[in-house]
């Protein structure tokens, strides 16, 4: 008989459930949901006195994000396991659910919502997990747990019941599940301090019971104390965006704010666990990734102004922030993660996918255009990348990928765009030069090209240091060009301009 099993759990559903969001408010309440729910059941298994893999206790104490995914070793019954876990992370999951479900009744009173509400928190959450017995090395048995673990999520246990009803109305944030059938007019006159300022439910608003948890989160103590009080001050779009409302001078035009969204994530990481030779290596890279994520993220994300940090959980990070200081600040964590895991001789590399987009629009469309970015820079630029998306109202895209070591003179640019020392046509004038000076045996004229534009873009009075550092760019901007093309490189050109004016052209 087998001594140990090797446990991996993962809840979900994650992507839909943190996507479904108007607000950055709703990003943030649906990430720390998810990472509260985790927790239960990483908490149910460090208390059984269960070996901790990931993620393991900081300081005695269980973190404070927890990711959607933990592990652990157990000689226990296997269904015993899995029964005390799952139970906890229901129980959790119910706690909140049933605590927001009060609430809502001493404001607006019984009804057939209470119906609708139980059967839609009852039949959302999901509880995958395997057991994998401990035999052989450490990293091969991880490795066939995620495999299995893989292979679990693909099926399902049972179909989840439908709550529609002929005429109900659907969900007004997620737009697929059913909205609960109560007096909204009646609840926003409950919750609302102020009638005018509908914080929480907007007058045209009705919505489903998972989306209704998020919005009441802050307004109901005991889930509230649970998600931490940032979950109160937690900056809007506009705000993070740099956007007042104001409108420019003598033109009365709406100025147009943009924010990025910035989805980082560890490369090669199930290889590196796979080679792992013990649950005791396993808990030292465990060790370094808490610390990365509630330690070392935090404070970089506070460097930057407007900055918010929605998610971090071991290698995996979700921040937003103004375009200005996006890809600095992507370039930090990057650096950081490489950084800290050098420390314990396991130097890896992080890829990042940045999304800039309108502040008002779906996060849901922002949030895949940032997974999308993230996925395309690990596939195209063999990782240790990072893919910017830059979105406008008109739904015209611009991408543009490099690896990391190539993008030095792209930050340095943003710097001399902000400053008005270079024109932002410079990288349309690239593009168009694209045209005819591709091709080989061209080299010498696309750099003697480049030359030109540069020197052509260079602002009128710019100081002659600044003027002789844009001609110094002429070398790292060639090489940019002739690594990718000459037309990825003119993308980055416009890119750097749209970052360093937040959106403006």
């Amino acid at each position: 008989m087998t001594d140990q099993y090797l446990f991996l759990f993962q809840i979900g559903p994650v992507q839909s459930f943190i996507a479904a969001a108007r607000k950055t408010q709703d990003l943030y309440v649906g990430s720390r949901l998810l990472s509260v729910i985790a927790g239960a059941g990483a908490e149910a298994a460090h208390q059984a006195h269960w070996n901790m893999l990931f993620p393991v206790t900081m300081k005695g104490a269980a973190p404070q994000t927890t990711p959607h995914r933990f592990a652990f070793l157990s000689g226990d019954d296997p269904a015993a396991v899995a029964e005390h876990v799952a139970e906890a992370l229901q129980a959790r999951w119910m706690e909140i659910a049933n605590a927001v479900s009060d609430y809502v009744f001493r404001a607006v009173g019984g009804g057939d919502w209470v119906d609708v509400f139980q059967r839609q928190v009852n039949n959302w959450l999901e509880v995958h997990w395997v057991a994998v017995p401990y035999t052989g090395g450490h990293g091969e048995v991880f490795a066939a747990a995620g495999r299995a673990l893989a292979m679990r999520r693909l099926s399902r246990t049972f179909a989840q019941p439908s709550d529609d009803a002929p005429g109900a109305k659907k969900c007004t944030l997620t737009g697929a599940g059913r909205a609960l059938p109560l007096n909204w007019d009646a609840l926003r006159r409950a919750i609302h301090d102020d009638p005018a300022d509908p914080k929480f439910i907007r007058a045209n608003e009705e919505l489903s019971a998972l989306a209704l948890i998020k919005r009441l989160a802050q307004k109901v103590p005991s889930v509230s104390a649970r998600l931490g009080d940032k979950v109160e001050r937690f900056p809007d779009a506009d705000y993070i965006a740099g956007g007042d409302g104001a409108r420019e001078a003598g033109r009365g035009k709406e100025l147009t704010s943009y924010l990025a969204i910035l989805h980082m994530d560890g490369d090669k990481m199930g290889k590196h666990l796979a080679g792992l030779q013990s649950a005791k290596a396993h808990q030292a890279f465990s060790s370094m990734l808490s610390r990365f994520a509630e330690v070392t993220v935090p404070k970089l994300v506070e460097k930057y102004p407007r900055a918010a940090l929605v998610y971090a959980g071991g290698d995996d990070v979700l921040a937003l922030a103004p375009l200005q200081t996006a890809l600095n600040l992507a370039d930090d964590i990057r650096k950081a993660f490489k950084a800290e895991s050098e420390e314990i001789g396991e130097p890896l590399t992080m890829s990042a996918g940045i999304a800039a987009a309108p502040s008002n629009l779906p996060f849901d469309a922002v949030l895949q255009d940032a997974r999308l970015a993230e996925k395309t820079a690990k596939k195209k630029y063999d990782r240790d990348a990072v893919v910017i998306r830059e979105s406008h109202r008109s739904g015209q895209i611009r991408e543009a990928g490099a690896r990391w070591d190539h993008l030095d003179p792209i930050i340095h640019l943003q710097v001399l765009f902000a400053e008005d020392a270079l024109s932002g046509k410079l990288g349309y004038d690239l593009l168009t030069e694209a045209r005819w000076l591709a091709g080989d045996g061209l080299e010498d004229a696309r750099k003697a090209e480049l030359g030109r534009l540069l020197k052509r873009r260079t602002g009128d009075g710019v100081h002659e240091a600044v003027r002789r550092d844009i001609e110094n760019l002429q070398g790292p901007l060639t090489e940019l060009g002739e690594k990718h093309s000459w037309e990825a490189m003119a993308n980055w050109v416009i890119v750097a301009h749209f970052l360093a004016k937040g959106g403006a052209r």
